[in-house]
C-alpha cells in the first residue's frame, strides 16, 4: 500500500463533512479555500522572504489539507485513486513557483466547476489539479511524505478515530510536588468601592491574587482562574496552579526552571487570555459543542516547546470548554465552590448561598 491509498483510508474516517446535506459541495468549498491559501503563502514567501521563517512549514500544512479534501472527493466521486498518481512521481521540475501557483489556481478553479457536472470533464480536472499540486511542490522543495505526515498528524489530532488518554503524566516522585488528587476552591466575589473582586479560598484560607476584570467594560475575566484547574485537572499542566498550590518540581530542577517556572506561568496566562477573547464573543461558548481548529492551532503555536505540547487537540478541546462551562455557572452565580478530582478528571461545581459580609482579607 502507498502512502496515497493509506492517506486515502484516514481522509475517509476524518471526514466531518460526511453528513453534510451537500457533501460533495462543501468539500469542493473546502478545496478551492485550501488553494487558495497555498498560493497565499507562495505570495507570502515571495514577498517576506527571509522574514517568514514559517513559510515552509505553512506551505507544507495548506498542501497536507489540499490533498486531504481531493481524496475525498475523488472518494465521494467513487473514482480510482490512481488519478492522483502525479503525486507519486519524483519530480525534477523546475519550474516558477509564481508560474506553478497560478496553473495551480487555474486547474484548482476549472475543478470546482466541474464537480457540478461530473464525468469525464472532472476526472481530467482531478488529474490536472494533482499534476499541478506535484509541480507547485516540487518547485517549492517540499516533500510529499513530509506533507502526508503533518496533515495526518494534524487531522487524528484534531479528529481521531479513537481517543486516546493522552495528557501530561506527573514527572516527580516527591508527594508534596505533584497536584492533588482532589481538591476544593471557593470563588467568592466580594465588593471594593466601585469594583468586584474575586478571591479563592481553600481549607478557611485565601490564596492567590485577588482578581478584578482589569477592564473599562466588566467581563467577569475575575473569574479565570477555573480556566488553569480545568487545564490542570483534564490536561495534567498548570504552571500557574502549580505556583498557587506551592508544588513547583524543585526536586527537578531543569523542569522546575523550564516547564514550571515564571515564563510558563506567563504562556498559560496568554492561552487563557487569548482564548478568553474569542469565547466573549461567543457568549463564552455557551451551547458550542466544537471549537474552531484555528483557534486551537493557535494554543498549539502558543504551548510550543512546553510539556503540554504533547498533548492533542482534542484534549485542549475538552479542557477549554470544561472550563467555559463551570466558568458559565460561576458568572451566573457570581460565585461558588468547585470541587476539582484530579483522579476522575473531573470538575464540579456547587453554588453556594451569597454573602452580604465581606471575606476576610
Amino acid at each position: 500500500m502507498t502512502w496515497l491509498t493509506d492517506h486515502y483510508e484516514v481522509a475517509r474516517v476524518t471526514d466531518q463533512l460526511r453528513h453534510a446535506a451537500r457533501h460533495l459541495d462543501a468539500l469542493a468549498l473546502g478545496l478551492y479555500g485550501e488553494i487558495g491559501g497555498i498560493l497565499a503563502e507562495c505570495k507570502k514567501g515571495i514577498r517576506e522572504a527571509d522574514a517568514y521563517p514559517h513559510h515552509r512549514k505553512r506551505l507544507t500544512e495548506e498542501l497536507g489539507d489540499a490533498l486531504w479534501y481531493l481524496l475525498r472527493i475523488v472518494d465521494v466521486l467513487e473514482y480510482d485513486v490512481a488519478l492522483l498518481n502525479p503525486l507519486l512521481q519524483r519530480r525534477t521540475h523546475q519550474g516558477n513557483i509564481i508560474d506553478d501557483a497560478i496553473e495551480l489556481g487555474l486547474v484548482g478553479g476549472r475543478l470546482l466547476g466541474a464537480t457540478r457536472e461530473g464525468g469525464s470533464a472532472c476526472r481530467d480536472a482531478i488529474g490536472g489539479l494533482a499534476d499541478a499540486l506535484a509541480n507547485l511542490a516540487a518547485s517549492a522543495k517540499v516533500e510529499w511524505h513530509k506533507v502526508v505526515c503533518v496533515n495526518r498528524g494534524k487531522i487524528l489530532g484534531r479528529w481521531p478515530e479513537h481517543k486516546e488518554d493522552r495528557r501530561v503524566a506527573e514527572r516527580t516522585k516527591q508527594e508534596e510536588e505533584r497536584f492533588p488528587t482532589s481538591l476544593c476552591v471557593e470563588f467568592r466575589e466580594i465588593e471594593r468601592g466601585t469594583k468586584k473582586v474575586v478571591i479563592l479560598r481553600c481549607r478557611g484560607l485565601n490564596f492567590g491574587d485577588r482578581l478584578t476584570d482589569n477592564m473599562k467594560e466588566p467581563d467577569y475575566y475575575r473569574f479565570h482562574d477555573v480556566f488553569h484547574f480545568s487545564y490542570a485537572v483534564l490536561l495534567g499542566w498548570s504552571p500557574v496552579l502549580r505556583d498557587l498550590l506551592k508544588c513547583k518540581r524543585k526536586s527537578l530542577p531543569c523542569i522546575d526552571e523550564n516547564q514550571d517556572g515564571a515564563r510558563a506561568q506567563i504562556v498559560e496566562e496568554a492561552v487563557s487570555a487569548y482564548i478568553f477573547a474569542h469565547a466573549k464573543q461567543m457568549k463564552y461558548f455557551d451551547g458550542i459543542t466544537q471549537l474552531d481548529y484555528d483557534l486551537l492551532k493557535a494554543v498549539e503555536d502558543l504551548v510550543a516547546g512546553y510539556e503540554v505540547d504533547t498533548v492533542p487537540l482534542y484534549h485542549w478541546e475538552g479542557a477549554i470548554l470544561e472550563g467555559y462551562r463551570v466558568f458559565r455557572k460561576l458568572t451566573c452565580n457570581r460565585g461558588g465552590v468547585v470541587e476539582l478530582d484530579f483522579d476522575q478528571r473531573r470538575l464540579t461545581y456547587i453554588a453556594v448561598s451569597r454573602r452580604d459580609e465581606a471575606a476576610p482579607v
